[in-house]
């Protein structure tokens, strides 16, 4: 599924996936890539839309598909030497 997606959705998904088990603020994200709220609102969307992550509340999100924020921590962001 990771590699089926666009870069910067991938992007998005990378920045979600530091926020460990707990939802993700869409504002903490546009920080943390360095974008606008607009552009993770975009990406939020389409996201949503394609079922990889889902809405946790006002502000919120967290991955809708099982264990891909852990998949994403242990082989992409921070993978064993």
């Amino acid at each position: 599924m990771y590699y089926g997606l666009r870069s910067p959705q991938r992007f998005f998904i990378e920045a979600m996936a530091k926020d460990g088990d707990a939802p993700s603020k869409v504002s903490d994200i546009a920080e943390r890539t360095g974008r606008t709220t607009s552009w993770a609102a975009k990406y939020r969307a389409s996201l949503i839309r394609e079922h990889v992550i889902e809405s946790a509340g006002y502000g919120l999100v967290r991955f809708s598909t099982p264990h891909l924020g852990d998949y994403l921590r242990s082989e992409i962001l921070w993978p064993e030497e």
